[in-house]
Order: structure tokens, then sequence, then C-alpha cells
């Protein structure tokens, strides 16, 4: 009865159960067996499970198997054997020797295999996730004060490894305002979360943490509350580094309000605080306005980088000469404005007279900076700003009126002067032709007033070659293409910096023709012909003459009648024939 007993639990157990010899032979089966491999008992009882087993797994089972020859008991030792369809199943086995038999109990676990192998493959992509995104994923543990979990890119966003940022408590994670905002952030989210815990409560926020540089970054931190296993509340967040996007907020946010040449305050951010300082509190409260003399001039005649380079010097001297709390901005292309809080009109004088004073010790070789001030002063509450504005506006364009004729002659001056120190044969040789073209102006029978507008075209032909590059000045090298192009600019530079000038525009017209030929091969516009001035043909002739005379880098001097020979050859295509002849005849001899 007992075994029958025995061999009816043998049948239905829902285990694989056997019975077999050492050398894998088969004594005894259930029919379990038949369920899972789908091999009849027949066949089974036929075979060695040696047969069975996976290749790859043939070593390890003969391993197990020479183990148990040994006396030893098989605990979850796991192997594949191959089905009647070709498909192979996992068995895990518990086996144990009684003399040349084994008595052994396994199951199938090929499903829980397939969910392991899910699961591991699962964690390892997480894994992977973790340590190689450059975001920080980390686990906070509150009822602790620990974390619990770093990823490892915390050492890339902090310079700490995951396992000295995991010894930090939140106060040592962040800086002193930050941890302000987070723990406030926490006593808001808490409570919310204890009374519903399946309640969204995602939250984004930008914090600062200390590096292990010493330096501080910002991050913005998206995070979650949640209960772990063992019922303790964590926050799970991840940090990602907006270090380059809080600069680039800053730098809009200071575009916002500044002035990209000159780094002064912009218009938008005057007015703002005009607004702002309109109040009794600030009385009294001037407004200086100011104006770059001859920007204009500066950029029509060197370039606009030198227009630049003019307005980023006068920023210069009132950023040192103004006070902390006065505000100063640039508020068009030329005028600037200074608000002076608490400061009366005979102080304000008194600041302006120091920023003249630096405007006047500035030096350029070629750029001369002048500005008008205007300013005015509000003392009572009821006055309008707006009036105060343009009083003080309306003060300013009276001083320009005073200022502007006087600065483009001294701006001519100091580019004279300047063009003379960079090159010393430049004031001989101006001097020279000068001389030339009044007595050639005097020899063709122009009156005393051409005669003088002809030698002052004369003096000042060569002042555009203050916009020349020195070098090819007095270079004896050969000029490049580039080199031959540069010094063509320079009619033009001096067209632009005579032609505003009142008592030198009358000239400047000659100055940008005198590199004009007769045959309109010249330059800068190609005229030919009377289409040329008569002061532009004078100089053109006086010029050569005094250049082949005097000599150069380039050539030797000539004789007289070496230079009239050499002129004459090119009479009919470069130099006015009837001038030359009389240049020749009463002039040169």
């Amino acid at each position: 009865m007992e075994a029958l007993e025995l061999e009816r639990f043998f049948e239905v157990n829902l285990d694989l159960l056997c019975i077999a010899e050492m050398d894998g032979r088969f004594r005894k089966l259930n029919r379990e067996w038949e369920n899972v491999l789908g091999y009849g008992m027949e066949e089974l009882a036929g075979m060695s499970f040696m047969e069975l087993v996976h290749p790859q797994d043939v070593e390890a089972t003969l391993g197990a198997v020479s183990s148990l020859k040994e006396g030893e008991e098989i605990l979850n030792f796991v192997n594949r054997y191959r089905c009647k369809d070709g498909s192979y199943r996992h068995i895990e086995w518990r086996s144990h020797p009684h003399g040349n038999l084994i008595y052994a109990a396994a199951r199938d676990i090929t499903e829980r295999k397939a969910v392991e192998d899910a699961l591991r493959r699962s964690e390892e992509k997480y894994r992977f996730l973790t340590e190689y995104a450059s975001d920080v994923i980390w686990i906070l543990n509150l009822t602790r004060n620990r974390f619990s979990y770093i990823s490892p890119s915390v050492e890339a966003l902090r310079g700490f490894t995951a396992e000295e940022a995991m010894t930090q408590s939140l106060e040592e994670s962040l800086t002193p305002e930050s941890l302000q905002v987070v723990q406030e952030g926490i006593a808001q989210t808490f409570q919310t979360f204890l009374e519903n815990p399946d309640m969204p409560n995602s939250h984004i926020t930008q914090i600062q943490q200390p590096c292990k540089n010493g330096g501080v970054v910002w991050v913005e931190v998206a995070t979650k509350f949640r209960f772990n296993e063992e019922g303790e509340i964590e926050v799970v967040g991840v940090s990602r580094n907006i270090q380059e996007r809080k600069r680039a907020e800053r730098k809009v946010h200071y575009l916002s309000y500044h002035d990209r040449l000159t780094g002064l305050y912009n218009r938008h951010f005057y007015e703002e605080e005009l607004r702002r300082m309109d109040v009794g509190a600030n009385l009294p409260l001037t407004l200086v306005m100011a104006d770059v003399n001859g920007l204009k001039w500066t950029n029509d005649a060197f370039g606009h980088l030198s227009g630049d380079r003019l307005l980023q010097a006068f920023a210069g001297i009132l950023k040192k000469e103004c006070r902390s709390g006065d505000v100063v901005a640039r508020i068009g292309g030329d005028e600037f404005i200074v608000l002076l809080p608490g400061t009366d009109g005979w102080q304000a004088e008194k600041i302006v007279q120091r920023i003249q004073e630096e405007i006047g010790a500035y030096r350029n070789d070629k750029i001369l900076l002048s500005v008008s001030f205007g300013w005015k002063t509000k003392h009572r509450t009821d006055e309008g700003i707006r009036d105060i504005y343009k009083q003080a506006e309306d003060h300013m364009y009276r001083r320009k009126l005073m200022d502007s004729n006087g600065f483009r002659a001294d701006a001519v001056r100091l580019i004279t002067e300047s063009l003379y120190q960079k090159d010393s044969q430049q004031q001989p040789h101006a001097e020279h032709v000068a001389q030339l073209c009044r007595k050639t102006a005097a020899a063709l029978g122009m009156g005393p007033k051409e005669v003088d507008e002809a030698g002052m075209a004369g003096l000042y032909h060569d002042i555009g070659k203050i916009g020349i590059d020195s070098r090819l000045l007095d270079s004896p090298d050969p000029f490049s293409e580039g080199d031959w192009e540069q010094m063509r600019r320079h009619p033009e530079i001096g067209f632009q910096i005579l032609r505003h000038t009142r008592e030198l525009a009358r000239i400047a017209e000659h100055i940008l023709a005198h590199h004009e030929r007769m045959d309109g091969n010249g330059y800068p516009r190609g005229l030919a012909g009377e289409a040329i001035p008569l002061p532009s043909r004078i100089i053109s002739i006086a010029e050569a003459y005094d250049s082949m005379t005097r000599g150069s880098a380039f050539r030797s001097a000539l004789g007289r009648e070496e230079a009239m020979t050499e002129m004459q050859a090119g009479a009919e295509g470069q130099f006015d024939p009837d001038i030359l002849r009389v240049f020749m005849e009463k002039v040169a001899r």
C-alpha cells in the first residue's frame, strides 16, 4: 500500500523526478518529463540524460556528476535540456547520490529564467544610462538626511566622485542660499505628500552646488517624493548642469541694459532709472548731456572702427570720473547722458570740468576727442523731468555750435602734425609742393585767391596718408597689390578730412583729384582732361617734380634736367601739357 502511494505521488508530482545511473542512463522518470520535453516515456527510458544536455552545458554537467560520484549532494544546478522539437528548456536540479544511483528532482525554470534575463538586461540598461548620462541621478533619504544613491556623472558636474558625494549631507551639498530655497521647497511639499502620496509631486528648481575645486555650479533639479521599501521618505532627483544657460541668460540680461560697444548703460536702462530717480529724495537732480564732436567726420575719414575707438575712449573717461551712484548711459550714436542725483549745477560743472581735463589729455595720432556738454538741474518736485532734459539738450547744442568749427581746425592740425611725425619727409615735401603750386598758378595768370587756394591744396594734398599704414610711407620694398590698393585710398581720406572743415572745404575736391590722369587712367574716379580740377592738375605736376628731384626710398634723386625730361615723356598721358610747358619754362627753371 505504501509503495503504491509513493508511486502515485511520483507520477502526480509537478517536478521532474528521476532515478538515473552514474553513467547518465535513466532508470525511472515521472510523466512530467514527457510534458516538459515532449518525448514519450518509452523514448526517454532508453536515453542517457547526457544526450539531452545542451552542448555548451556538457562540461558543467559532467563536473556535477563527478561531484555526485564523490558523494556530494548537488543543489540549484542549472543546465539546458533539448526538447523533442529541438528547442531547449532551462532545468534546475537538486540531486542526491546513493550507491551507483542518482536520485534527482528538477524543475523547469525557463520562464523564470527569461524574466530574470529581462530584468538583468533592464538593470544593465538603466545602470548604463545612470553611469554614462550627463545628468546626475540621485536619491536622498530624508529620514536619515543622507544620499542613498548618486550616479557617477556627479564627478563631471561637481568634481566629487559618487562615493565622496554620498558622504555629504544635504547642507554640505548646497550653497547657503540654495539650501534655504530647497528647505523651503521641501517644507511646502512634505505635508502635501504625506496627506496624499499618490498625488503628482514633481518639482523643478534652479540651485547652486559647491564644487571640489572651490567654485560653484548652477544646476536645474527635477525632484519627486516617494516611500522606499522601509517606509522612509525619499526624494528622487535628476540634476542637470545649466552653467552655460545661466551665463547666456546673464549675457542677454546685460545686453538688454547695456550698450554693446561702450559697456555703458543703454537708453532703455536710462529711461527706467530716470523714472526711478525722479523723486524728491534725489533732488537736486542734474542731467548732463554730452555729444561727441565730429563722429561722422571721423567715420568718413578713417572708418567706423576709428569712430568706435573714439566712443570707447570717451566712455572710459566717463566711467573713471563719474561717481558710483551716478548713471552713465549712451543713448544714441554720439549722444551720452549722465544722471547726477543729489547734485547741484555748480557741482555738476566741476564734474564736467574734470571730464574735460581727461578729454584734453587723450592722445591719438590721428583722432581728436572733442565733446560738447550741456546740463540742467531739477530743484523742485513740480518741475517736469522732460523739461529739464530739453533744457540740458538745448544747452548742449548751443555749446556744440561753438565747438564744431574749432574742433575741425584742431583735428586737421593734429593730423598734420602726426603725419609729419610718422614720416620726416612729409613736411618738406608738402611745403615745397605748396610753393611750386603757388608759382605755377601765378605763372598761369590766376588771381591772388586762386593762387592761395592752389598753394593750400598743395600743402594738404597728402593729408590722407594719415590713414595709411606707416610702414608704406617710407618702405624701400616693392608694393604688393594690397599695398597699392591701400595707398590709392589717401586722396579719398584727405577729401573726407577736409570737406567738413569750413576753412579748407573748398580745396577738398582738389585733394580728391590730384592723382587723376589726363588720359583717364588715374584714381580714384578715373577723371580725364579738363574734368580734372585745374588745381589738381597743378598739384599732379608739382608733386611729381618734387618727388623726382627729392628722391625717396624707391629711387635716387634726379637732377632738374633729368626730371623735366622724364616728365615730358609722360606729358600726353599723365600731365596737362599746357600746364607742364608753363611749369618747365617759368617755374622749374
